[in-house]
């Protein structure tokens, strides 16, 4: 492994863990037994192995990625001390975003697929691997070195709101209708929205009312386009509607974060994320493109150049859990600089549509639970955080009322394992500071 490379994962190391003395380290990655390094990780394979090993570290059962045969994970021998499966040629591969870089294959929005994942085909999406790593490296260090290295930061839950739809509610209730061939129906709800116009989706303040009530706050995202592009519609709203400009101010004044929801294929292109992040006429500290578009070619780079924070787009549409491995904000490579982003990448943990949508894990509120508690569990271990993305649409009294009553009592269930609450904004402050 290159240098640069491998101060990349430190710096990544240090978002997790209170280790300024990195440069004090003798570190090697090698596969010579005779190395003198202090510490020294066995290197693997080139590439992710197709029957790797499994081991267990910290009761829970991981694959190692780039190792077949089964090894003591740490040995001790002449003052030095020795990883014997390759973790570092892993964290690299899930965390620079490579995993993606090599899969050629993508959705029909451009997006890499989880069914084409190494967490897919191993069973580890919901699993911070990249986390047990780390706590694998760190407790080499701390053997090697006879110090010990503590968490940097405590369990943190970040609430945030992709508002794609407010002003079609009564359109769909109509379009329903009419699918079912129930025109008499449609017909009247057409003519009861004349008269009592009906928009259960202007719902926003209403929901900084609920979660102010609960004493947290959240980051909302807004599109900035309502066109269509390639037959795929952006908002269907507009920001010059006094509804959206009300909500934009109440946002400001009530403490909750205004991001750019990039819309749809502004993750290709600089100048298109920033025409809508100059359309919002406000500091944006950070973003989440639509429909989670992605392409890890060219988005981290459409990032950089808006000098933005953060983004917030990684996660799998398809499934809840971790798509880089890891449950705490990190840095993305650049493989043209052999550096660190400045950035940085909050990783998308779960969302409603995923959990709701029959094409994707198709489960009820109470089927998510076992999934959901495991979850916050190991980004509680690891002092990570949180991501929900809750829309507008799941927190209305028009559809996915239970989807609502479930929303707000996760944040009861998350306050008593002693999460604290942040929005986007002051999650990135936190680890760049």
């Amino acid at each position: 492994m290159t240098k640069n490379r491998l101060s990349y994962i430190i710096k990544n190391f240090c978002l997790v863990y209170d280790f300024n003395d990195y440069h004090e380290i003798d570190l090697a990655h090698s596969s010579d037994i005779d190395n003198q390094s202090k510490l020294r990780i066995v290197k693997g394979s080139d590439h992710p192995k197709e029957n790797p090993c499994f081991d267990m570290w910290d009761n829970k059962k991981i694959p190692f990625l780039f190792d077949s045969e089964k090894q003591e994970i740490i040995s001790e021998k002449d003052n030095r001390v020795v990883v014997n499966y390759d973790i570092l040629s892993p964290i690299f591969y899930l965390l620079s975003g490579q995993q993606e870089i090599d899969c050629k294959s993508k959705d029909k929005y451009g997006r890499f697929q989880y069914k084409d994942s190494l967490q897919y085909k191993f069973g580890f999406a919901e699993i911070p691997l990249v986390n047990y790593y780390f706590d694998i490296l760190k407790t080499a260090i701390e053997l090697a070195y006879n110090i010990k290295i503590e968490l940097k930061h405590s369990f943190t839950t970040c609430l945030t709101h992709d508002i794609d739809e407010v002003d079609s509610a009564w359109k769909h209730r109509i379009r329903i209708q009419l699918e079912k061939k129930n025109f008499i129906k449609a017909g009247v709800y057409f003519i009861n929205h004349l008269i009592k116009p009906f928009f259960p989706w202007r719902n926003l303040e209403e929901i900084m009312t609920l979660e102010t009530e609960k004493n947290v706050k959240s980051t909302f995202f807004l599109l900035t386009k309502n066109n269509k592009i390639d037959e795929i519609k952006n908002a269907d709203y507009k920001l010059t509607s006094n509804y959206i400009k009300k909500q934009l101010l109440n946002m400001t004044n009530k403490g909750f974060e205004i991001g750019v929801h990039g819309s749809y294929k502004t993750h290709l292109k600089t100048n298109n994320l920033g025409q809508d992040i100059a359309q919002l006429q406000k500091e944006i500290s950070g973003n989440r493109f639509h429909f989670l578009q992605w392409d890890m070619t060219k988005s981290p780079q459409v990032i950089e150049e808006n000098k933005l924070n953060y983004d917030t787009s990684l996660g799998f549409q398809e499934q809840i859990g971790f798509r880089n491995g890891i449950c705490n904000p990190f840095y993305l490579y650049n493989f043209e600089t052999e550096k660190a982003y400045e950035f940085l990448e909050i990783p998308l943990v779960l969302m409603d549509c995923t959990l709701a949508y029959k094409d994707y894990m198709n489960l009820t509120p109470n089927g998510s639970i076992e999934s959901l508690n495991s979850i916050s569990k190991e980004v509680k271990k690891f002092g990570g955080v949180l991501t929900l993305n809750w829309h507008n649409t799941f927190l209305s009294n028009y559809l996915n009322t239970e989807w609502k009553e479930f929303y707000f009592n996760l944040i009861d269930s998350l306050k008593k394992e002693n999460s604290s609450f942040e929005t986007c904004m002051d999650t990135a402050k936190k680890y760049k500071n």
